[in-house]
């Protein structure tokens, strides 16, 4: 639970039982792996122009739907718990049990309008982290998420609908997943040693849609959540 700490496991290799000469080392081979896991980003965009092609030299007509996001919070994420692993190896990476101590974050809080979500399927905008000050990454514990009462990702925004250049309603929504439903295909847990971005997508055209996760090393890693 403190976000300035990283852990860092050096497992000797298993079926070692001498020193190895190579070319620039003598000793028994080892794996290094971060014991933790982290969230280092979060993008958005939209499925589709829902603007109809604004720009800032425009004006929004009649149907227009902008979207401005609000705040980005993870919510009741244990972070407390042992890690072993008494047999490491490639595959036998080792885990974390006994796992507790619920904690909330804040990765993004808008600012007075907060920040309006532009189209691009090219470019997603990233935001971020301005909750976890001064971190801009957030150590998570590894664990298996439970099905009821676990962690979950939390997203608030206004929808804001134009029925004129100047005139609009605006309609609060927050949006949350489950952490047990986003790691659905991976058996429910996240392992240590991963990196994750979320790409966050606005749909207006279809209820929640969340894929599975593509858990990548430390150093890559990509979600695609639809709202």
């Amino acid at each position: 639970s403190h976000q300035d700490v990283d852990i860092m496991i050096d497992d000797v290799q298993t079926d070692q039982t001498a020193n190895q000469t190579g070319v620039t080392y003598t000793g028994v081979p080892t794996i290094f792996r971060h014991a933790l896991s982290k969230i280092s980003g979060f993008t958005f965009n939209l499925h589709k122009d829902y603007a109809k092609g604004y720009t800032q030299t425009g004006s929004y007509a009649n149907g227009d739907v902008v979207f401005i996001l609000k705040s980005i919070e993870i919510k009741n994420m244990p972070q407390k718990g042992t890690y072993s692993n008494l047999m490491p190896s490639e595959s036998n990476i080792g885990a974390w049990t006994d796992v507790d101590g619920v904690h909330d974050y804040t990765w993004y809080r808008g600012d007075g309008d907060g920040i309006t979500i532009p189209y691009s399927t090219s470019d997603p905008l990233p935001v971020k982290a301005n909750g976890l000050s001064p971190y801009s990454e957030l150590y998570l514990l590894p664990q298996l998420y439970p099905a009821d009462g676990g962690p979950s990702l939390e997203i608030t925004y206004t929808k804001r609908t134009y029925s004129g250049p100047d005139t609009y309603l605006e309609t609060p929504i927050t949006a949350s997943v489950s952490f047990y439903d986003l790691f659905a295909s991976t058996g429910h847990r996240l392992v240590i040693n991963k990196n994750l971005t979320f790409n966050i997508v606005f749909n207006i055209d279809a209820n929640l849609i969340t894929r599975a996760p593509d858990q990548q090393a430390w150093d890559s890693g990509d979600f695609k959540i639809e709202f």
